[in-house]
């Protein structure tokens, strides 16, 4: 694969990633919000249920057609504000589900993009290697024999040749290599 179409995959997933972020802070925004609404919702139906008794006393006493009418009216309210409670319950609970969802989902993406990252380190790695020239590769070989045949390893006459970095090296090759091939965390 190329570093270009890498690259464009590590966007690709890095954009899904932030949008199933921005997707799971919404409806957590929308769950807080649909919670904090109970409350209300609960004294709502406390004070249809006062004016629903209210109404019906007055029925009983009066019955009229403005007590008949007022029942009728409070019996309304009453159960508009029991399905406003059981409705909002419903949403909660949709969010909720919705909410494990995209977490999933989260996790499933981070993977693509952890893979799609891999992939640009992969692509550079080839291109850098295609740079090693054959007669470098066939010296090297030739140095690792005749070491061998003194009593020497291969990883030893590799970390004669490559000496290991230290962490800030390793960081500002990391970071150089990130920055000339435009790719990122």
């Amino acid at each position: 694969m190329s570093i270009e179409a890498a690259k464009k995959n590590f966007e690709v997933a890095k954009k899904a990633v932030e949008d199933c972020q921005r997707s799971i802070f919404d409806l957590q925004k929308k769950c807080d919000s649909l919670q904090e609404s109970l409350p209300g919702l609960g004294r709502e139906i406390e004070n249809a249920e006062r004016a629903k008794a209210s109404a019906l006393d007055d029925f009983v006493l009066l019955n009229n057609k403005e007590s008949d009418s007022r029942l009728r009216q409070a019996r309304a309210s009453h159960e508009k504000a029991q399905k406003d409670v059981i409705e909002t319950n419903e949403l909660i609970g949709a969010t909720h589900r919705g909410l494990k969802k995209q977490e999933a989902e989260l996790i499933r993406l981070n993977e693509q993009m952890s893979v799609a990252k891999r992939l640009c380190w992969e692509a550079v790695a080839d291109e850098i290697e295609k740079k090693i020239s054959v007669d470098v590769i066939a010296v090297i070989q030739k140095l690792i024999i005749c070491r061998t045949q003194t009593g020497g390893t291969r990883q030893h006459v590799l970390n004669m040749l490559i000496p290991q970095l230290n962490p800030g090296e390793y960081q500002s090759i990391r970071e150089n290599l990130m920055e000339q091939y435009r790719f990122g965390d």
